[in-house]
């Protein structure tokens, strides 16, 4: 019974973690000024990059990005997306924590019920931390 509710609260935090780390990342590539078009080879090495003449490669940023939003695409303004993920991120955040929370007070308790009980030392200092 503690195992499986343990493993449930691991994977829980692994996918918040993994969504937290999709908005951190969204996030930068928001922040870039890179193109996506050029690469690093010289005009004179590749037949493509001399084919893309120099406005396509540092043309700004479009100003609006496409969002796809629970299971719908929309087009919205580019700092309205950055807020939106910002929010986002903010939640998983605190999600997160609730979580921790709610797995250190378990663990506790499961470790004052039966002081015992053979946990292992790795899993115990990890939900405890």
């Amino acid at each position: 019974m503690c195992c499986t509710a343990t493993v449930a609260f691991l994977r829980q935090l692994v996918d918040l973690d993994r969504q937290r780390q999709e908005c951190t990342q969204a996030l930068a590539t928001l922040r870039e000024k890179k193109p996506a078009a050029a690469g690093s080879a010289s005009a004179s090495s590749s037949s493509a990059a001399s084919s893309v003449s120099p406005s396509q490669v540092h043309a700004p940023p479009p100003a609006k990005l496409w969002v796809s939003l629970s299971s719908n695409f929309v087009r919205l303004p580019r700092a309205h997306v950055g807020e939106l993920l910002r929010r986002d991120r903010a939640r998983l955040d605190a999600e997160i924590e609730i979580v921790r929370g709610e797995m250190k007070e378990r663990m506790k308790a499961l470790q004052a019920i039966a002081p015992s009980l053979a946990l292992d030392k790795g899993l115990l200092d990890f939900a405890l931390a």
